[in-house]
């Protein structure tokens, strides 16, 4: 199966040239786009976020949590180890980890306050 035309072996450059895209414009992925992401593109974008700090660039890591009910956020290393460890590298390459929950009501969904991450 090919992904718009191009054969499995071309696939990372396909998902280079996304992660270009959305970084350098300041794009974003909505929650949506990262639910929905198969693991392995949440790991190589992570790689890319390390990979753009090394170069000098800032990067970051918003966990948006769709509650207002948590007092701390971990990644569910028994669900995918590999992106914890990813996760753990991203950390010490000081990628900006930021969460934060979410109030929410009838009317609308604001965020609300910086959640903790325990490593």
């Amino acid at each position: 199966m090919s992904s718009f035309g191009l054969s499995q072996a071309d696939r990372p450059t396909l998902h280079e040239n996304i992660f270009q895209l959305c970084y350098h414009s300041q794009g974003a992925f909505t929650h949506g786009d990262v639910y929905s992401m198969p693991i392995f593109l949440r790991n190589f974008y992570t790689q890319q976020l390390i990979a753009a700090k090394k170069k000098g660039y800032d990067s970051c890591i918003l966990y948006l949590i769709q509650r207002n009910d948590c007092k701390k956020f971990k990644i569910a290393s028994d669900i995918d180890e590999k992106y914890n460890l990813l996760f753990q590298k991203a950390i010490k390459s000081k990628i900006k980890i930021l969460c934060y929950d979410c109030k929410i009501t009838n009317k609308e969904i604001t965020l609300n306050n910086q959640i903790k991450y325990e490593s």
